[in-house]
């Protein structure tokens, strides 16, 4: 083997110190270099893997949370067509309410004006009673003022009766 270092021209003293001098290298690159760059890189794959499975949570959180606020939309919209259905049928209920008692109350008023009515033709008729009294009295007296013949009497009452049908 001296034989193969000598033919090209390799000086073995050399060569060991070039190996030992190659492993001090790598050795310092290693521990100075490679070392804390793979940790960092470690750090960063760690950092990064982590930041990626909390994107996917808060994804996932979003979704859920889209989810619940799809459904409680759909359930306030449930809620709101309840409520305007309520509102509509207390609405109906009231106009119902005011109908009936604005038929009661036109009632009231027809039955008030027909009374009104009645009263006023009640006293209308007595007026009238007493002004054929007073005419039937005053023709009375006509006749007796003027004692006149029998066609005269009959001329008279027949005039008579004509004013009292009018």
């Amino acid at each position: 083997m001296l034989d193969i270092f000598s033919s090209f021209h390799i000086d073995w003293k050399i060569l060991i110190a070039q190996v030992v001098n190659f492993a001090i290298v790598v050795f310092v690159l290693w521990f100075f270099a490679l070392k804390p760059l793979s940790r960092k890189m470690q750090e960063r794959s760690d950092r990064i893997e982590g930041s990626l499975k909390q994107a996917e949570e808060i994804e996932k959180k979003f979704k859920e949370s889209e989810e619940i606020r799809q459904e409680q939309m759909t359930q306030t919209k449930k809620e709101a067509q309840e409520i305007i259905q309520k509102a509509k049928e207390a609405a109906q209920k009231e106009g119902l309410l005011m109908i009936d008692e604005s038929k009661a109350e036109a009632r009231k008023v027809i039955a008030q004006a027909q009374s009104q009515i009645a009263k006023e033709k009640e006293k209308a008729l007595q007026e009238i009673r007493a002004e054929v009294a007073d005419l039937v009295v005053s023709i009375a007296e006509k006749i007796l003022q003027e004692k006149l013949d029998k066609e005269k009497d009959k001329e008279i009452i027949q005039r008579a009766i004509k004013s009292v049908k009018l």
